[in-house]
C-alpha cells in the first residue's frame, strides 16, 4: 500500500514538473519531451506544490519548517502521523471527509480525490494552549489538469487530532516555506501573475492563515506585491544532495553539495570539486539548463564515485528546479525516465565567490595537489605562492626559488600560463619548486569554491588547490 500511495505521489509530481516544461517555448534548448505522469497528470500541468516540484527550497535552513522528526517537546502526546493521515478534513468538499491511509476517494462520479502530502506537515501552536496542534497540506486532484492545494488545522486534544477546518491556497502552486509563528501558519508560496499560463505560476507572494471563531481562515493582507522568481532566488543559497532518485537516498559519509552565486553553481560531487554556469528561461524561471562543468579529476572508491558521476550525468541533464516546503528539486532526464535530485538546506559560505575578476588582489598559497592517482597535501603552503597582477603577469614564490610567468585568464574559467624567468636554486630533496612551475605550464581551467582557488592541467593532468 504504501509503496503504490509514494509511487503515485511521484508521479503527481512528475506531472508537474512537465507542466512547468509545458510553459518554455518549443526553441527552449532543454524542454523536457512531453510525458504522461499519469492519467491525471498532463503535459500542461503545473508545478503543483502537491506532489510536484513543490520544493520550496530556495529558502535558507531557518526557513524551513518543523517536521514530525523535529517537533517542540511538550508534556501532552503529541498528534502522529498515522493519525492525521486518518483524521477527517472539513472545508474541502460540502461535507467533512475521513482520510483512509491519507487518501480520501468518492462522489458519485468517482471524481473526488483528495490525499494527504507526506512529509510537508508542519506543527506550532495554533489555539493558544500551549500544545502543539498540526498543520496538514492535502492535495485535490479529482480529475483534469488541476490539483488543488489546501491546507488544513488539526487541533491537538489528549493527542488526539480534531478537525479546525481547512483553506485552499491555490492551483498548481510550489510552497517556498512553511512554520507557524505566533499562532498564525505563515507560508511563501507561488502565484500567478502577468503572462503566466493557468500551468506555471512563476511569482512568490506570502499568504497567513489562523484560527477564527475555531475555524482556520486565510489571513493575508493582499497589500504585498508578487515578486517573480529569478536566479536572485537562488543566489547565495547553499545544499546537500539527499536523494539521487526515487528510492536512491545518498549515504551520510558522501557529501554531494551545490551553492549558487550569480550566474554560477559550484560544489562538491562526493569526491571531487567542481564548478559551472546556469542560466533560467526568460518565459518560465524554473526551467534551467547548466553548463558544462568543470571538476578536479581525483580518482574516487565507490560509493563516492559512482553517485559523484550519477551525480555530474543528472546535473548535465537537468531542465527544471523548483521548492518543495525547504528543499531544492532539480528535474532531470526524460520521459519515463525523468528523476529527481533532492537537496535540503545548509548554511552557506561567505567566502563562496564565482570566478570574476578573483585572481587578482590576493597572494594564493598552494595547499593541494590531486590527480588520477593521488592526492597531496602541502606541508608548508606558506612556501609556494602565486600573486596575479594586473598587468598579465604572475609572481611565483616556489620554496627557495622566484619565478614569473604570463597569463591569460577569460570570464567563463579558461587560463592559460606561461612560465617565465626562474631562479635555479637547490632547495632540498623534499621540495616541490619545479613541480608547481612545471604544472603551471599546464593550466587550462580556473575556479573558485570555499573561497579557494582551483586551477585544472590539461589532459586530465590533475589539479592545483590554493588557500588566500
Amino acid at each position: 500500500m504504501f509503496t503504490k500511495k509514494f509511487s503515485t505521489a511521484l508521479a503527481l509530481l512528475f506531472g508537474a514538473l512537465l507542466s512547468l516544461a509545458a510553459c518554455v517555448p518549443a526553441e527552449t534548448p532543454n524542454q523536457p519531451p512531453t510525458a504522461e505522469p499519469v492519467a491525471e497528470a498532463t503535459a500542461t500541468e503545473a508545478v503543483t506544490s502537491t506532489e510536484a516540484v513543490t520544493s520550496t527550497e530556495a529558502v535558507t535552513s531557518t526557513e524551513v519548517a518543523t517536521t514530525t522528526e523535529t517537533v517542540t517537546e511538550s508534556t501532552d502526546a503529541m498528534l502522529s502521523v498515522e493519525a492525521l493521515k486518518n483524521a477527517t478534513y472539513s472545508g474541502i468538499y460540502e461535507e467533512p471527509v475521513t482520510l483512509t491511509d491519507g487518501v480520501y476517494e468518492g462522489g458519485e462520479a468517482g471524481d473526488l480525490r483528495l490525499h494527504y502530502k507526506d512529509n510537508d506537515t508542519i506543527f506550532g501552536d495554533l489555539d493558544g494552549d500551549g500544545v502543539d496542534d498540526a498543520v496538514v497540506f492535502l492535495q485535490d486532484s479529482g480529475g483534469g489538469t488541476a490539483a488543488f492545494i489546501y491546507v488544513a488545522a488539526q487541533l491537538n486534544q489528549g493527542g488526539e487530532p480534531v478537525d479546525a477546518g481547512a483553506v485552499m491556497v491555490d492551483d498548481r502552486v510550489q510552497f517556498k516555506a512553511a512554520a507557524v509563528e505566533d499562532g498564525q501558519v505563515n507560508v511563501e508560496v507561488t502565484t500567478r501573475g502577468p503572462g503566466d499560463a493557468d500551468c506555471c505560476a512563476s511569482y512568490l507572494t506570502h499568504k497567513t492563515y489562523a484560527l477564527q471563531e475555531g475555524k482556520l481562515a486565510e489571513t493575508s493582507s493582499g497589500d504585498a506585491e508578487p515578486v517573480r522568481v529569478s536566479a536572485a532566488d537562488l543566489d547565495g543559497t547553499s545544499w546537500r544532495l539527499v536523494e539521487l532518485g526515487e528510492n536512491e537516498p545518498v549515504a551520510d559519509d558522501v557529501e554531494i553539495t551545490i551553492a549558487f552565486a550569480g550566474d554560477q553553481l559550484s560544489g562538491k560531487g562526493g569526491c571531487n570539486n567542481y564548478n559551472g554556469s546556469f542560466t533560467l528561461d526568460d518565459v518560465n524561471p524554473f526551467a534551467i539548463t547548466i553548463g558544462p562543468l568543470a571538476s578536479t579529476r581525483m580518482l574516487c572508491p565507490d560509493p563516492a564515485g559512482g553517485l559523484e558521476s550519477a551525480y555530474f550525468d543528472a546535473l548535465g541533464q537537468a531542465s527544471l528546479w523548483g521548492y518543495d516546503f525547504g528543499n531544492l528539486v532539480i528535474s532531470y532526464g526524460s520521459g519515463e525516465g525523468r528523476k529527481l535530485l533532492r537537496f535540503t538546506a545548509q548554511p552557506t559560505e561567505e567566502t563562496m565567490a564565482a570566478p570574476t575578476d578573483s585572481l587578482t588582489g590576493v597572494t594564493w598559497q598552494w595547499v593541494g595537489l590531486t590527480d588520477p592517482m593521488q592526492q597531496v597535501t602541502i606541508d608548508s603552503p606558506e612556501s609556494y605562492t602565486l600573486t596575479f597582477l594586473d598587468d598579465g603577469s604572475i609572481q611565483i614564490h616556489a620554496d627557495c626559488n622566484e619565478a614569473t610567468a604570463s597569463y591569460t585568464a577569460s570570464a567563463d574559467g579558461g587560463i592559460e600560463v606561461t612560465p617565465g624567468v626562474t631562479t635555479l636554486a637547490l632547495c632540498g630533496p623534499e621540495s616541490r619548486s619545479e613541480e608547481l612551475i612545471q604544472k603551471l605550464g599546464f593550466a587550462a581551467r580556473y575556479f573558485f569554491q570555499d573561497g579557494h582557488l582551483f586551477i585544472d592541467m590539461m589532459a586530465d593532468g590533475g589539479t592545483l588547490e590554493f588557500q588566500p
